[in-house]
């Protein structure tokens, strides 16, 4: 049974959790560029992976816009990215040095 006021709140507590897991995101990229840390190389990396394969289920289950396999390509190549670097860190604490 919806009425017009559970469809207004259901569209609010939507936008509610895309602005704050946006806010996570941007959090994240600059706790990312701050402290480019092994750990957190390889943690982002794996939730890019993670990311991605929502959105391709998304895609695949919901009839979400296929022009989100774009954002499926960039998580797994940023991934790629992040597991190429990873190798060449020593020291579990050393900050990524790509310049």
């Amino acid at each position: 049974m919806w009425d017009e006021l559970s469809v207004e709140r259901a569209a609010s507590d939507d936008e509610l959790a895309t602005a704050v897991a946006g806010a996570l995101g941007v959090v994240w990229a600059l706790v990312r560029i701050a402290w480019p840390l092994r750990r957190l190389v390889a943690s982002d990396a794996v939730a890019r992976i993670g990311v991605a394969a929502l959105i391709a289920y998304a895609i695949q289950t919901r009839g979400v816009t296929p022009v989100l396999w774009t954002f499926v390509a960039t998580e797994l190549i940023g991934s790629a990215a992040q597991a190429w670097v990873l190798p060449r860190l020593r020291d579990p604490r050393e900050s990524v040095r790509l310049l």
